[in-house]
């Protein structure tokens, strides 16, 4: 028997539709083809606690430090044993076990951990899905990879659990005898909350300090007046007053000449998101926490209308080309008009987002090719990524930028600007 391990029960029953199911069980699916589909609820296992491996651990004292197990031990997470044994029952009659959870680092950890903890001895597969769209589900189906391929992703996610609580259990202790109350540390939390400290201290020490800049209004030749300011970068600014004066003493009278530069440029759009892109953009537009932001997204990615969330890569493969009109008419039902205006202005399919070179285990965040009604915040962050997503695709910005300098008796003035010819992706927005 095939066993296939998902990662909620959402996510087996639209696996397991595709395969054919039969009938459902307590914690199980039955498929037509006499494979079964069950699921972990997220982690089932949690790390033991230094007593579980020896008793005179349970006592907080600088003789017991450093804790490090000699080898690594996992216990059943209470409320969650009702599934554990479903899953060891199915274990013990399969051959092949077809990890289906979140493709990614905690995916491969909670399912590889069940694995180790019932001592699995059957052959290990990876079903491997970047969104649950129904062609996707098929080809991922199609496409099963040895378990191998992913095992490198378990090995880390099982290193950093491990340097979680060698951290946590140790430095907590050793900082809490230390100071004489309790003081947690963690690997993250300690140098996270280090550098909220740090900045903090940054702002409440900060004095701020004047400085000075020049400004000029200058008539030119055909009678139009005009703003130059000598305003030095951060590590030549003028703080002395004197030298302010002085400066402008010697400027004042200057006759120019004025020099004008012309030229045309253009910028190309950002890269479609990556979580970390999409939590940065989402606290800024949204108000959103960065968990509050991985949670939307992860529910959008349950209900099919966005890919795989947690990834890194802001890339998108070649083969996904062929895809964009699709896309873009599923995202047609919810920005019509920004989709029209995209189509009106012609989308530019470039190598530097297309760029297989550059992808990681994942593709940058985007929409599916399905979508189905939406609201609250769930809807505006679908229309974030959406958005991102047109604006990669969509012509370059154009413009003619404009600088003008002058050299008064020795004092550099200048301005610049730039006008804009043809917005391209800046038109498109919410």
């Amino acid at each position: 028997m095939r066993l296939y391990l998902a990662e909620k029960p959402d996510q087996a029953r639209n696996i397991a539709r595709i395969i054919g199911i039969k009938d459902g069980g307590d914690g199980f699916i039955t498929l037509k083809n006499g494979d079964v589909f069950t699921w972990v609820i997220g982690h089932l296992l949690e790390q033991c606690e230094p007593q579980d491996y020896k008793p005179e651990w349970k006592r907080w004292s600088w003789a017991q430090l450093p804790m490090i197990p000699d080898t690594w031990k996992m216990n059943k997470v209470k409320g969650k044993t009702k599934q554990l044994n479903v899953i060891s029952k199915l274990l013990k009659k399969a051959d092949t076990c077809v990890i289906c959870t979140d493709a990614g680092r905690e995916g491969e950890l909670i399912a590889r951990e069940v694995l180790e903890f019932y001592k699995f001895k059957g052959n290990v597969e990876r079903l491997w899905l970047q969104t649950l769209v129904d062609s996707d589900i098929r080809e991922a189906l199609n496409n099963i990879l040895p378990g191998s391929a992913k095992e490198p992703l378990y090995r880390a996610a099982l290193a950093r659990s491990h340097a979680d609580w060698l951290y946590g259990m140790n430095l907590s202790r050793g900082a809490t005898l230390a100071a004489g109350d309790t003081s947690p540390v963690g690997r993250v939390q300690t140098p996270t909350l280090a550098m909220v400290v740090k900045r903090d201290l940054e702002i409440d020490n900060f004095k701020a300090k004047e400085y000075y800049e020049l400004e000029a209004t200058v008539d030119t030749a055909e009678g139009h007046k005009l703003t130059l300011s000598h305003a030095p970068k951060e590590a030549y600014r003028i703080y002395e007053k004197s030298k302010a004066d002085s400066l402008k003493s010697q400027a004042e009278g200057a006759s120019g000449p004025l020099s004008v530069k012309q030229s045309k440029g253009k910028d190309a759009p950002q890269l479609p998101f990556s979580l970390s892109t999409l939590q940065r953009e989402a606290s800024k537009q949204l108000g959103l926490s960065a968990s509050k932001t991985l949670e939307v997204a992860q529910a959008l990615y349950e209900k099919k209308v966005l890919s795989y969330p947690r990834t890194d890569c802001p890339y998108l493969s070649s083969a996904q080309k062929p895809e964009v009109p699709s896309t873009l008419d599923a995202v047609r039902k919810c920005l019509p008009d920004q989709v029209k205006k995209l189509e009106e202005m012609g989308t530019v399919l470039r190598n530097r987002v297309f760029d297989d070179a550059k992808l990681s285990d994942h593709h940058g965040i985007i929409p599916t090719r399905e979508y189905r009604e939406l609201n609250g915040m769930e809807l505006k962050v679908y229309q974030l990524v959406a958005l991102r997503f047109m604006q990669a695709i969509a012509p370059d910005r154009h413009f003619d930028a404009t600088k003008i300098t002058m050299d008064a008796n020795g004092v550099p003035f200048g301005t610049s600007g730039r006008i804009v010819t043809s917005p391209g992706w800046s038109s498109l927005s919410i």
